[in-house]
């Protein structure tokens, strides 16, 4: 992104109302990066958490991937993942834009 620096954010505030259990690493890809404005953040999350409850607590954090006009692929940990999948032992989830070839 030439002229403009994508922030990393370490901005860990989890919610007071919920037990935290497990903290994970976000990066974010491409149009995302614009989305958020940050290419990786942390997000304290309560065990037995799914990649649908970590997206709803970014979408809440950037207001901007609701527009986004897609669901973006998910990796745990470097592998491909589904959006049930639960977190329990991840360190890291990715989101990436769809792909697509020519």
């Amino acid at each position: 992104m030439p002229g403009r620096q994508a922030l990393e954010c370490s901005n860990v505030r989890p919610d007071p109302g919920i037990l935290v259990g497990m903290t994970i690493e976000v990066r974010f890809f491409a149009s995302l990066v614009d989305s958020t404005g940050a290419v990786r953040d942390r997000v304290e999350l309560p065990d037995g958490s799914d990649v649908t409850v970590l997206w709803s607590a970014l979408i809440e954090r950037y207001p901007g991937l609701k527009s986004t006009g897609f669901l973006p692929l998910v990796a745990c940990d470097m592998e491909y993942a589904t959006w049930d999948a639960n977190l329990d032992g991840v360190r890291e989830v990715a989101f990436l834009p769809p792909v697509s070839g020519g």
